[in-house]
């Protein structure tokens, strides 16, 4: 189901549960003192550590992240207010790098870090009804990694809610990196179709900000195709990796200076490679250069996907083609099998299967008398 960006706006948040949340997350909260500071440099704080944690989660060190990060989150929130709008990309970044951690676990345990018998929980869909929309309640579960996954997905979504009720225009590419987030935790619980929802959003917003082109928006497409695949839906991945490729042509002709693609075209008319291979040997010092060697080298990473989409369709193809034919044969051999059990239903036939002719009865006057044996 796809919900624009309108419908998020209205979404309004049960004041029970902001109630609720914001006695918990306070109880957390309080656990650092901020008597000591004003609003002014508990503000300057929270964005010392918002950049420090930012630091460390490029720096791919997530569980110093994770403690900066949260750190950050609570000054923000002690300066601000739990539900203000400038503490969602502190929630977001949180988050993020709570997911990272479970990330970072999913790799180390691959399956052994799931109990078939009690599998970790995933995160409550969203409520269908932007009337009724309430925050995430904190999870109670003490496995660490379910425990990391269920707080990630509350830190995003709580992002997501505060910033879906802002008419900022700068705040719709954190909006869009919400979807994003929550796609990627959908994904981790393997929820495939509501992966491919939070990224198409993701995609939406990015275009509507950026226009045709946006290569945030081609990554969210190709991350909606990936789901669709693990979700079996090979046409709608197919149709995302095409919308992706789409946005990169798009992006590489307006680099590179190529006429743009008429819209109206009912193929799409990518980029002649050999031209653009002219441009990269004739522009080795322009400043988009390695922009546009980027995109083409993901272009050509796409491409290659979508011939596999071919391959499979190919492979498809010939295995229905083979299935006709044989049940083709099939049918002519039940006709053959039909059309001379017909022919043979007034003659009896044997236990052995073998048609037992008639003897025609004899003239008793044509038969020859039988000579009797004369005893000398």
């Amino acid at each position: 189901m796809e919900t624009s960006v309108a419908d998020n706006t209205d979404a309004s948040i049960s004041k029970e549960v902001e109630e609720e949340n914001t006695e918990q997350n306070l109880e957390e909260f309080d656990a650092e003192d901020f008597s000591d500071l004003t609003p002014e440099e508990m503000s300057i704080q929270s964005e010392e550590q918002y950049k420090e944690g930012r630091q460390l989660l490029a720096d791919s060190k997530v569980d110093e992240a994770v403690l900066i990060l949260q750190r950050a989150l609570s000054s923000r929130v002690a300066c601000f207010g739990e539900l203000d709008v400038h503490c969602a990309p502190y929630y977001l970044a949180y988050g993020e790098s709570l997911l990272k951690v479970v990330q970072k676990e999913s790799g180390l345990l691959g399956d052994q870090g799931k109990n078939p018998a009690e599998p970790a929980p995933k995160p409550p869909v969203k409520p269908q009804d932007p009337s009724k929309e309430e925050e995430p309640k904190p999870s109670t579960n003490e496995d660490a990694p379910a425990d990391d996954r269920q707080l990630a997905w509350e830190n995003v979504e709580i992002a997501r809610v505060i910033l879906s009720k802002s008419e900022r225009p700068e705040d719709q590419p954190i909006l869009a990196q919400c979807h994003e987030n929550c796609g990627d935790i959908f994904l981790e619980n393997d929820r495939y179709g509501e992966a491919a929802n939070e990224f198409l959003q993701a995609a939406k917003i990015h275009e509507s900000v950026s226009g045709r082109g946006s290569r945030r928006a081609a990554g969210d497409w190709v991350s909606a195709a990936v789901a669709s695949v693990f979700n079996n839906k090979t046409q709608d991945g197919y149709a995302f990796y095409m919308e992706a490729l789409s946005n990169l042509d798009f992006r590489l002709r307006n680099l590179i200076g190529q006429p743009l693609e008429e819209e109206d075209e009912e193929e799409m008319v990518l980029l002649d490679p050999e031209v653009l291979e002219q441009w990269l040997k004739e522009n080795k010092e322009h400043k988009d250069e390695e922009e546009v060697r980027e995109i083409w080298e993901f272009c050509c990473e796409i491409s290659e996907r979508l011939d596999g989409f071919q391959d499979l369709e190919n492979q498809q193809a010939n295995q229905e083609d083979v299935a006709k034919i044989v049940q083709e044969m099939l049918a002519q051999e039940m006709q053959k099998l039909a059309q001379g059990a017909e022919a043979d239903d007034d003659e009896p036939v044997n236990d052995m299967g073998i048609v037992r002719k008639k003897r025609p009865l004899e003239d008793p006057a044509a038969v020859p008398p039988k000579k009797q044996k004369v005893e000398n």
